[in-house]
This record gives C-alpha cells, structure tokens and sequence, in this order.
C-alpha cells in the first residue's frame, strides 16, 4: 500500500515537473477521450489526455500524450511527449516517440524508438529489443536492465540498486 502511494505521489510530482519544463506551444484545444483506446489508422491532430484501466494507443497522436491507467501499452506514432502514469507501462517495438517520455509506473519497458529522452521512475525499467533511445535516460528505482540489441545514444543516468547493462550506451553511464 505504502509502494502505491509513493508511486502515485511521485507520479504526480514527475508529471508536474514533466508539464512545467515542456516547451510552451501556442494554446490550442486538447482532444480528450475517457475510453483510453486509439485504433491502429485513427489519428489525433491534437495534443490527447486520456485514461482508464487498460489504455491501448495503436495510432497517431500529432501532439502531447497525457495518459493514466493500469496498464498503457503504446503502439503507434506520438509526435510530441508522453507524459504517462500506470501500474504498468508497455512502449512496443513499433511504437515511435518523437519527443520525450516521461513515466512513472510500478514497471516500464520500452522496446520501441524514442526520439528525445526518457524520464522514470519505477521499480523496474526493461530496456528490450530492438529499442532505440536517442536522449538520454535519467531513471530511479529498484531496477534497470537493458537488453542485447538496444542502444541509448546519449548517457544513462541511474539511482538504483541494481543494473544489467547487456546494451550500448554510447556516452557515459553515471
């Protein structure tokens, strides 16, 4: 119960400061859909909040992601930042981020192309195939563990208790 907690409060303060340091776009409206699915070919010309208790994004966002729920699994194309909290994080090998992700979540694993960086905390980060990371990693949490094939172009900066680094970091680790 004390973990959930945690996760929520950090959560809410990673997504705070995630909202407050994004770059400022002119205001325009937020599409906003409370059944947490975007279908393979549907697309959002717009920035997307959504949640609920499974969210499945398999299309195109042309804006920001702001997304809660027990589980979030990313599949398609979001052109901007993600900004997602969930018991569960699932960033897919076709998903495409063009911005930065940032996440906070009981688990995290990306196995898709990241643009920008990617900001967590988690118990468990999951770095899988074929995953690309052309920003940097800051994480924090029990776990970090990059598989074979996967590289992080920039550094891995980590707080955790243990690390199993079997892919590239093409900078510095810290």
């Amino acid at each position: 119960m004390k973990q959930n907690k945690f996760l929520m409060i950090g959560g809410v303060l990673l997504l705070s400061l995630a909202l407050l340091f994004t770059s400022v776009n002119p205001a325009k409206a937020a599409e906003i859909d409370d059944d947490g699915l975007v279908a393979a070919g549907e697309t959002i010309d717009d920035d997307l909040m959504t949640g609920a208790d499974m969210v499945i994004i398999d299309g195109t966002v042309n804006g920001n992601l702001l997304v809660g729920g027990q589980t979030v699994t990313i599949n398609g194309t979001i052109k901007g930042d993600a900004l997602i909290a969930a018991n569960a994080i699932v960033i897919g090998e076709n998903a495409v981020i063009e911005g930065n992700i940032f996440a906070a979540s009981s688990t995290i694993e990306i196995a898709g192309k990241v643009s920008g960086g990617v900001f967590g905390a988690s118990a468990a980060l999951t770095v899988q195939a074929p995953a690309t990371i052309d920003g940097n990693i800051y994480y924090a949490g029990y776990s970090v563990e990059m598989e074979k094939d996967t590289t992080v172009n920039k550094d891995l900066f980590t707080a955790v208790y243990q690390a199993m680094l079997n892919g590239n970091v093409m900078r510095d680790v810290r």
